[in-house]
């Protein structure tokens, strides 16, 4: 199964017309820097999803996991399991993928929408 595949699996419908309208409401009650929990929905070499509740995926990159092992990148039995709860801040809102960044580093600098 694609990575795509399993987004539409995990958030179904976050990449059509009529959820245009909810990602807009999702950035407006979530700026830039905000604070959320959710759960670890999926694992992969390169950081994990997390399900915090917006009908959208958001994901922790390797590099912005708290603690994580950078190198290698390819052992996931490393990064938070699947069904455990992380807290994290947004970093990012990658439109074109419908797609939430996220950071648990302390400090980085906030990113833009892409």
């Amino acid at each position: 199964m694609s990575i795509q595949d399993e987004l539409d699996r995990l958030f179904p419908g976050h990449l059509s017309q009529a959820s245009a309208g909810a990602w807009e409401g999702a950035k407006a009650r979530l700026p830039l820097g905000s604070t959320v929990r959710g759960v670890v929905v999926a694992r992969y070499p390169f950081g994990v999803f997390v399900d915090i509740d917006t009908g959208f995926p958001a994901l922790i990159l390797v590099v912005r996991l708290a603690g994580a092992d950078r190198q290698p990148y390819t052992d996931v039995d490393r990064f938070p399991a699947i069904g455990s709860i992380v807290e994290a801040r947004i970093c990012a809102w990658a439109g074109d993928r419908r797609q939430i960044g996220l950071t648990q580093l302390e400090r980085e600098p906030m990113l833009a929408e892409s």
